[in-house]
């Protein structure tokens, strides 16, 4: 992702605002896999850089919602479709049937206590 001046963390946020709707900051933290400090030093860069915006909740004056711009969603179509590529590449390069296995163990991993 370094292209595009993304970490991967980033990626995975701008992938989980992707969406009509914008999602709560406090929402969005477990849903990552984050901790509160690690997604908001995440979107302090892309919200300089105009690929995010934070907004106020309206129905929660406490809260703020992440919308992903215009821009940010252009730039995250160029960086899925780069992930994609690199990700066919590397199966291609491995032996036939082992990509799906090790998808299926590190699934089982993140589903461990």
């Amino acid at each position: 992702m370094r292209p595009f001046g993304l970490t991967n963390g980033q990626l995975s946020l701008m992938m989980a605002l992707n969406r009509s709707e914008p999602p709560a900051i406090g929402r969005l933290a477990p849903f990552l896999g984050m901790d509160p400090s690690t997604l908001t030093a995440a979107v302090k860069p892309l919200s300089r850089r105009g690929l995010l915006v934070v907004e106020p909740d309206p129905d929660d004056g406490r809260s703020r919602l992440l919308r992903i711009t215009p821009e940010g969603v252009s730039l995250l179509r160029e960086a899925a479709e780069a992930w994609r590529e690199a990700h066919a590449e590397l199966d291609s390069a491995l032996p036939a049937g082992l990509p799906a296995e090790l998808r299926d163990g590190l699934a089982l991993l993140a589903d461990l206590p």
